[in-house]
């Protein structure tokens, strides 16, 4: 009992907890996995190399029930407040990536290290695909040479 009391008392601390990225919880017991990459950035813009082209980018949709994509500029640097996070599904039945503009998202953000969007829902209709990824086009940032992106995904979130 003492250590059920004493382990109820850390909650407050847990949830207050936050990491420098995108201020998401350290200890959010919905998050299963994530997936992060680097995306270039130059003279202040950034944009995705190229379009994803395999389920083998992206954060897997499987077994989830929905997800959140965030968005840093490098250490020391902010974003401006331009540009788009450009959203695809990827497919492995079809070996294709679709650009869905639905889930598009504008960078509005300005002066601050990182931002996050509202969390989207996996459907029926999206669980048919296997990964999603966010490109970056004309996202700015104050410097730097990379944007972080991170999309972590969720289950029973929503049940």
């Amino acid at each position: 009992m003492k250590q059920l009391l004493f382990l109820l008392s850390l909650l407050p601390l847990l949830q207050g907890c936050q990491n420098s990225f995108a201020q998401t919880p350290l200890f959010d017991p919905y998050i299963s996995t994530s997936f992060s990459e680097t995306q270039a950035c130059a003279a202040g813009s950034c944009t995705r190399a190229s379009a994803p082209a395999s389920t083998a980018e992206g954060a897997s949709l499987s077994g989830v029930d929905g997800y959140r994509v965030s968005i840093c500029a490098a250490s020391a640097q902010t974003l401006s407040g331009a540009g788009t996070m450009q959203g695809w599904w990827c497919d492995s039945v079809s070996s294709l990536c679709y650009r869905n503009t639905g889930l598009d998202q504008t960078v509005s953000a300005s002066g601050v290290r990182c931002a996050t969007f509202p969390d989207f829902k996996v459907s029926d209709i999206t669980s048919n695909f296997d990964s999603v990824v966010f490109a970056s086009s004309g996202v700015t940032v104050s410097g730097g040479s990379a944007l972080t992106v991170r999309i972590y995904t969720h289950k029973e979130r929503y049940k």
